[in-house]
C-alpha cells in the first residue's frame, strides 16, 4: 500500500532535475528543449510536477532548475516553507473570498472587527481596497491577520493605515491601532492578528 506521504512520479521527477541540472546548470531551457535533449517519456507532464516540487522554476517562457543538486538542507527546507506559506495564505484568501457575503468578524472588548487576511505579497494599496470594499460602518473595527512572521510588515502597514492626521489617512474612516494577539498553537502556523478600532 502507497505510504499516504508518498509524492507521486518522486523518482520519475528527481531522474529528470538532475539530468536538466547537468545538462543546463543555471541556463534557462523550454519544454521543448528538454523533450528534445533528454529522452525521457513524459517530460511535460513530469515538468509540471518539478514546479509543483520546487525542482524547476518557471521564468516567462522558460524554467530553470530552483537550486542546485547539491544545495544546504537549509535552502531545501526554506524553499519548503516557503511554498507551505503560499499554499496557507492561498487557502485563508480563498476562505476570506467564500465568506464574502457572510464576512468574517472577530470579537475583542465586546467590539466587533471585520477580518481581512494580509497575504505577504500584499502592498498598502491592495490593503486599502479590500478594506474600503467592506460596510465598515456595520462595525467598530477592522482585524488584520496574516501569518505571524509577517507581524512586523503589518505593523508598518497599520502605522500608515492609522495615520496621526485623519486628512492624511488612506481610509475613509480614520482608525487607530488598538490591540494585537497570535493565534495557533505550531510555531509555523502562528497567526498575527491586529485590531484597528475606528476613531
Amino acid at each position: 500500500m502507497a505510504s499516504a506521504n508518498r509524492l507521486p512520479r518522486l523518482e520519475t521527477c528527481i531522474d529528470l532535475y538532475l539530468a536538466a541540472s547537468d545538462r543546463y546548470g543555471s541556463d534557462s531551457f523550454t519544454a521543448e528543449q528538454l523533450d528534445r535533449d533528454i529522452s525521457m517519456p513524459d517530460t511535460h507532464q513530469t515538468l509540471e510536477l518539478m514546479i509543483a516540487y520546487g525542482l524547476v522554476v518557471p521564468d516567462e517562457s522558460a524554467y530553470h532548475i530552483a537550486r542546485e543538486p547539491d544545495a544546504s538542507a537549509d535552502a531545501w527546507e526554506s524553499a519548503a516553507r516557503d511554498r507551505a506559506r503560499l499554499i496557507r495564505e492561498t487557502i485563508a484568501r480563498r476562505n476570506d473570498d467564500g465568506e464574502a457575503t457572510e464576512t468574517r468578524v472577530l470579537t475583542h472588548e465586546a467590539n466587533e472587527y471585520v477580518s481581512v487576511f494580509v497575504a505577504t505579497s500584499d502592498d498598502l494599496d491592495a490593503i486599502v481596497e479590500r478594506v474600503e470594499s467592506l460596510p465598515l460602518e456595520n462595525y467598530d473595527g477592522v482585524v488584520l491577520r496574516a501569518p505571524g512572521q509577517d507581524a512586523n510588515q503589518i505593523q508598518r502597514f497599520a502605522d500608515r493605515l492609522c495615520d496621526s492626521t485623519p486628512s492624511e489617512s488612506p481610509l475613509s474612516i480614520p482608525h487607530q491601532k488598538e490591540y494585537s494577539d497570535v493565534t495557533g498553537n505550531v510555531k509555523t502556523e502562528l497567526e498575527f492578528q491586529l485590531y484597528l478600532k475606528q476613531c
